[in-house]
């Protein structure tokens, strides 16, 4: 799974990069959402290191797409058309209600 999620990574960066300035959306730091701490804990061997390592590395990427997911809607279709999905991004929480 890590060439799709370093695919994911590669292709959500350029968009930001590209077109967030163009459309004035304020861009994300990466660095918010990546957060490289379990692999210090000294009671893990390597291969626990590397799991924990790949796992912040895939929870953060996620959660990092999510968001520039849900800045782009909210700049394109600032409307709520469905009741909030749990785990949902906290950019799409204050929408007005379609109806």
């Amino acid at each position: 799974m890590i060439v799709p999620l370093l695919l994911l990574d590669l292709g959500i960066s350029l968009y930001q990069a590209l077109w967030f300035p163009l459309y004035r959306i304020p861009k994300l730091r990466r660095c918010d959402y990546f957060a490289f701490d379990r692999e210090r804990l000294a009671y893990l061997n390597l291969i626990e290191k590397l799991n924990c390592g790949y796992c912040t590395y895939g929870d953060g990427l996620i959660a990092y797409a999510q968001e520039i997911v849900a800045r782009t809607e909210q700049y394109w279709l600032p409307a709520q058309t469905r009741p909030p999905r749990p785990g949902q991004p906290r950019t799409l929480r204050g929408l007005r209600r379609f109806r």
